[in-house]
């Protein structure tokens, strides 16, 4: 069956290749002449005749995130083609058609200009992406925001957009409209990677600076995208430069970073970067008795890219990341651990065909290990202790192409293959030598098309449909797609979608221990794939000349198949990790809104969020319906940024949200082991799933930034405070029992990771 699609696709493939030929044809890439990056959402228009004898505009397009246009059925004759981005001096070619079936590449670059304007009068972009659920950040706003590094990121501004969120300090994923950190895939450069988050999502794995486009789809998304039913966040990150060498280097008191650029030869570039946070080591000198967590992070990254025939382009990159988190030594009760690393090595091959037919093929290869172990080093509740670790090795092939087969109409599709293996290890225990696990291996293949078509001219319709193919159970899965947009006036868009997504590996946490406890474990013939269905409904308006925007969207999901751990579930070794699982469902359903202010000395955003998610599980909580962890009715962002002066600026973020839930016994028992060893050990008696709220949290960072000049480069002084009211935000709680003549009363512990820190450093352009 899965053939026969991958069959027919690829007939079609020929087919709409031929139809797009049949006419003639215009099509090329747009990139910087400065730097030599490509130009992203270059408006291009196209006229009849020779533009200065005012003939009229006959049709306008976008280039797509690789610098990518293409105009098709054209007639013979004579047209000019306009090119224009905010930045950029425009550019005009007069193209003569002699042939009812010419195919014509124009490739341009376009040159850099200095606008000089009155400060009353400012300018802006009419939103022309009105895809529901989608957001699309620039590294701009990342540069105005407090970190606690003093290195914009990538992560920490989107947990401020509404619908987005991190269950705390400590966990290393994003909450998206109640998914989980595993039901969001995320892409760099066409790469899958499973972690893309320092702790606490503090920072990305990746340099902001070295960030050219990122694209957020908060649910209903297009069906390119699969293996994950919650959102995409894809992201592609800068070539290089093409004007010469350039430097910037990053120097903090926690953290540090660098990133290096430039041209090869001619004809390809280089880009490097890479960031260290030692936090771990100044807490050991000034904080040595804390039983604050020690922690630590390194990343690198590295791209290069290589212009061949017809302006081609092969690109090689690569990412490192390496996380360790560990108990300090002023922790008298619990001893732990948490490390994970990421690496990715890809190639990406982008070509503009003779038949005016975009594609991109990509193969790459992803490592991922995260290991966790927690023990109490009283020894009485053992139940307590655990460890886990995955490795996860995945080979992909992937090839997608895009046609303009009609005026206003883009069709997309594709085919593509991933072999995973995954090495997995979990115990009640932890020892030194346990290295031995479970090992899987399978194979997911995928094939999709899609649609994207102005009906009308105020109406967007984009449709499609993705089928997965999963190797262990030998199964289809079939996925459609839809989104409507309704310009019902130049600035109100209604907008509506749905979807139907599958996804073939299970983050599976431990909801009795309040660390992170990551468990990937694959589907397999026991083990279902997570299904879900999505809906979505929403509505922009725009006011004042499009200086603010206001978005509404509400949504509901449904996800079947998912997976946790049993309550008091015991493990022998030997026995399969599967045995300690049950499966359920979730529901999630809330509205979100969205105030943003674009443009102006002043500009930020007010994002709120109302939501519920509910989880439904027949071996769990008594079969009653429960409140993941994660769940939090209330999240409110403040986010804003003023410039003082020219080269002074002021920016602060303000956060609250409810309180998550944690599980708190009611009550403990002794029990007594009658086999050979006869020990006592303590156990807790729990009621319901996350009966206890944590208290609500809130926070106030603070940053300022005085550019400058020193010695012929460019210089940025900052200042950061985090936590400037040192809010005391728990992340996490747990009980400690212990027993001198007899049993203590258990008692109830919490860990603040972040007080209030100041920060400052220097960034050095060079």
């Amino acid at each position: 069956m899965f053939n026969s699609v991958v069959i027919y696709l690829v007939f079609f493939l020929i087919f709409a290749s031929n139809v797009s030929a049949q006419e003639a044809t215009i099509s090329g890439m747009i990139k910087s002449k400065n730097n030599g990056e490509t130009l992203i959402g270059t408006n291009i228009l196209l006229y009849e005749g020779n533009l200065e004898e005012g003939n009229r505009q006959i049709k306008g397009t976008s280039s797509n995130i690789y610098g990518f246009y293409s105009f098709s059925n054209l007639s013979a004759g004579t047209y000019t083609i306009e090119f224009q981005n905010i930045g950029y001096s425009p550019l005009t070619k007069l193209i003569e058609i002699k042939k009812p079936n010419e195919i014509i590449k124009i490739n341009v670059e376009l040159e850099e200009q200095s606008i000089e304007m009155p400060e009353i009068f400012v300018e802006a972009e009419k939103v022309t992406n009105n895809e529901i659920g989608k957001i699309e950040i620039t590294p701009k706003i990342l540069t105005k925001l407090p970190t606690l590094s003093g290195e914009s990121d990538l992560f920490k501004t989107l947990q401020l957009l509404p619908g987005v969120k991190a269950a705390s300090e400590i966990t290393t994923g994003l909450y998206i409209r109640g998914g989980t950190p595993d039901q969001n895939l995320t892409i760099i450069d066409e790469i899958p990677l499973y972690n893309p988050a320092h702790l606490g999502n503090l920072a990305s794995t990746f340099n902001s600076h070295a960030i050219q486009n990122v694209q957020l789809y908060k649910g209903v998304y297009p069906s390119k995208y699969g293996g994950r039913i919650g959102s995409i966040l894809d992201i592609k990150l800068r070539s290089g430069t093409t004007e010469k060498e350039k430097g910037r280097i990053g120097l903090g008191l926690i953290n540090s970073h660098y990133i290096f650029e430039g041209p090869l030869n001619e004809k390809s570039t280089y880009l490097l970067s890479g960031r260290f946070m030692y936090l771990d080591k100044i807490q050991k000198q000034f904080n040595t008795v804390s039983s604050t967590p020690r922690y630590s992070f390194s990343d690198i990254n590295f791209k290069t890219t290589f212009e061949i025939e017809n302006q081609d382009i092969i690109s090689i990159s690569s990412i490192y990341s390496n996380d360790n988190l560990y108990s300090s030594e002023g922790n008298k009760e619990m001893d732990y651990g948490i490390n994970w690393n990421n690496f990715t090595l890809g190639l990406t091959m982008l070509q503009n065909t003779d038949k005016s037919v975009f594609s991109k093929t990509t193969i790459s290869l992803v490592k991922y290990n995260f290991s966790s172990k927690l023990i109490d080093k009283n020894s009485v509740n053992l139940s307590s202790d655990y460890y886990t670790k995955s490795e996860i090795t995945d080979f992909n092939i992937a090839r997608g192409i895009e046609i303009n087969v009609f005026d206003n109409d883009l069709i997309s599709t594709g085919i593509g293959i991933s072999l995973h293996n995954y090495n997995i290890i979990y115990s009640s225990v932890y020892y030194d030598n346990l290295n031995n696990g479970e090992e899987t291996t399978n194979i997911e293949g995928n094939a999709y098309f899609n649609h994207n078509s102005k009906l009308l001219g105020f109406i967007e319709l984009n449709y499609g449909l993705r089928v997965n193919y999963f190797s262990d159970n030998k199964d289809i899965y079939y996925e459609p797609r839809f989104s409507v947009n309704i310009n019902l006036t130049e600035d109100v868009v209604m907008k509506l979608g749905g979807s139907r997504t599958s996804q073939f590996v299970h983050l599976i946490p431990r909801n009795d221990i309040a660390l992170p406890s990551e468990l990937w474990y694959p589907s397999t013939k026991d083990i279902l794939p997570s299904k879900a269905y999505q809906y979505m409904t929403g509505i922009d308006l725009l006011f004042n000349k499009l200086e603010y925007r206001l978005s509404i969207e509400t949504y509901y999901r449904r996800v079947k198949n998912l997976y946790e751990f049993r309550d008091a579930s015991t493990y022998r070794l030997g026995d399969p990790i599967s045995d300690l699982f049950t499966s359920g469902e979730a529901e999630s359903y809330g509205v979100e809104l969205f105030f943003n202010k674009r443009y102006g000395r002043l500009t930020g955003w007010i994002g709120y969020t109302y939501s519920y998610t509910k989880r439904s599980f027949p071996e769990l909580n008594k079969g009653k319906i429960f409140f993941p962890r994660y769940d939090r009715r209330h999240d409110i962002s403040l986010v804003a940024a003023y410039e003082l002066l020219r080269n002074l600026s002021i920016g602060c973020t303000w956060t609250y949200s409810s309180g998550q839930g944690f599980t708190l016994p009611i009550g403990q028992y002794e029990f007594r082991d009658i086999g050979l060893s006869n020990t006592e050990e303590i156990k807790f008696n729990y009621s319901q799933r996350n009966n206890i709220k944590f208290p609500d949290y809130h926070k106030l960072d603070l940053n300022v930034t005085y550019k400058t000049t020193l010695f012929n480069s460019n210089v940025d002084l900052y200042l950061n405070l985090l936590n400037v009211y040192n809010r005391k935000n728990p992340f996490a709680y747990y009980i400690t029992a212990k027993k001198t003549e007899q049993y203590e009363p258990p008692k109830l512990k919490q860990i603040v990771l972040f007080p209030f820190i100041p920060t400052f450093g220097i960034v050095i352009d060079f």
